[in-house]
């Protein structure tokens, strides 16, 4: 036995638990956590959407994946009293989901989007009315554009 393991197993800690009598700092910063935890990358700057789809497994990644997403179909379901629910053919929505704009493709429309939401996380679709208020077109507003707040809770 050394002269130190004689002492330290039965012998009191004085002053182990006793609260220090100035305040310390904790303030986690970068100057003050040690370096590995922020390590430097020589990939540069996060590829932008534009510069992801130049790379071919990127793009065919977000191809397959537009084409599936406009392949689904797309219809307006209204819940019934007995839980159930039913297809509504002759609604508003219904409409803007077969021909969401003038000119486009509701599938070509609906692979644009999914497209969007592969390559940016997430779509946002504006709805446009015209002169009389009434819903008249969908379009797609640009992630990069739109800025979600939180309101009460909901975005």
């Amino acid at each position: 036995m050394g002269q130190h393991d004689a002492d330290t197993s039965t012998a009191p800690r004085r002053g182990f638990f006793r609260r220090r009598r100035s305040a310390e700092d904790r303030t986690l910063t970068r100057e003050t956590l040690p370096s590995v935890l922020f390590p430097q990358s020589s990939a540069g700057e996060a590829p932008s959407a534009r510069s992801a789809m130049a790379l071919v497994d990127v793009y065919a990644a977000v191809s397959v994946y537009a084409r599936l997403f406009a392949m689904l179909p797309w219809h307006h379901y209204a819940r019934q009293a007995d839980g159930g629910r039913r297809q509504v053919a002759d609604s508003t929505l219904a409409r803007l989901l077969r021909q969401p704009a003038a000119g486009i493709a509701a599938s070509a429309w609906r692979g644009h989007l999914g497209a969007t939401l592969a390559l940016h996380g997430e779509a946002f679709v504006g709805l446009f009315r015209d002169r009389d208020d009434n819903p008249a077109q969908l379009g797609q507003l640009h992630p990069e554009r739109v800025e979600v707040k939180i309101d009460r809770g909901e975005p």
